[in-house]
């Protein structure tokens, strides 16, 4: 007893002076304001900049320093890309067929999915000349279909501030699909060519009307075949093959059609327009001799909504 009560004595006052810290401590701890909460930012608005199919974005911007509209009814119409030229023209055409030219790929944008434009995008036609800036004009002349797309995009944003967004709904579409018994198309090599109607010989990747019912195509996608065949029919055309490749083929669709007298192309051949009530039944046909089939279809399809747009400038 004596023991403890000598080690009792010799620890009371470090136990005084523990008690004592503790009762100054625990104050502050119950009085310390909490810490400020972390500051709210507002989310970022999505942006309304010109989208760009994933196909076209590894491309260059292309500036064009040079652009002459002029309103028309008159011209036949056209869209053109001269090999080895400074630029394109366009003539007697409205500037949603620009539009459409940029963005109808088998996912977006394509004329039964474009909507928010004002009237004069759909109605006024014009004749466009447009020719590319000097320091881009080697980089211009390089570009295939898909990069002469993306500086058109470049050209609608830079001289009408075309800015849109897009939007996912259910629409009734048309699905390629491959048919049992597998694809009957030539797989592309990059040698492969082919003679047009005038003796030119074609390389590299090509999809050609070469008359009005025939599609001559070499080293084409099925993505590129649906949005061929979406611009000549009642509905778009989705890619559900699975067939990531490039093909050669031919396609003959036949059908009871003169041809239009009134739009010539730029070569002096007729460009023959095919109503969808000529061609339902034998592109429904045609396809399976490629191995493929269409299938009348519904579901999510993204358009194209059309936020900011303004008109060409008056030269």
């Amino acid at each position: 007893m004596p023991h403890h009560a000598h080690l009792r004595r010799t620890l009371r006052p470090y136990l005084s002076l523990l008690v004592a810290c503790l009762l100054l401590v625990t104050p502050l701890a119950r009085t310390q304001p909490p810490p400020p909460p972390a500051p709210q930012t507002a989310p970022t608005p999505a942006p309304t900049t010109p989208y760009i199919p994933s196909a076209l974005q590894p491309h260059r911007h292309i500036t064009f320093d040079v652009a002459l509209f002029r309103p028309t009814t008159t011209a036949p119409k056209g869209l053109n890309f001269p090999p080895n030229g400074d630029g394109f023209f366009s003539t007697n055409r409205p500037i949603r067929d620009l539009i459409r030219y940029v963005y109808a790929s088998p996912n977006v944008g394509t004329s039964y999915h474009f909507s928010g434009e004002p009237a004069w995008v759909d109605n006024d036609r014009y004749d466009i000349q447009a020719k590319v800036a000097p320091e881009d004009l080697a980089a211009w002349q390089k570009l295939d279909i898909d990069g002469q797309k993306a500086a058109l995009a470049d050209f609608l944003a830079d001289w009408l501030k075309l800015r849109f967004h897009t939007d996912t709904r259910l629409y009734p579409f048309y699905a390629l699909t491959l048919d049992k018994r597998g694809p009957k198309m030539q797989l592309y090599k990059p040698t492969d060519t082919f003679k047009t109607w005038d003796g030119r010989t074609i390389t590299g990747p090509t999809l050609l009307w070469t008359s009005y019912n025939e599609i001559t195509a070499q080293g084409t996608t099925m993505a590129q075949l649906c949005e061929s065949l979406s611009a000549h029919a009642d509905r778009i055309v989705l890619d559900r093959t699975g067939l990531t490749g490039r093909f050669n083929f031919k396609l003959q669709i036949n059908f009871d059609q003169s041809p239009s007298t009134n739009t010539p192309d730029a070569s002096g051949r007729q460009y023959f327009e095919i109503p969808f009530e000529y061609t339902a039944p034998s592109i429904f046909s045609a396809i399976r001799t490629l191995g493929l089939r269409l299938k009348p279809a519904k579901g999510p399809v993204e358009g194209l909504i059309i936020d900011h747009i303004e008109r060409p400038p008056e030269n």
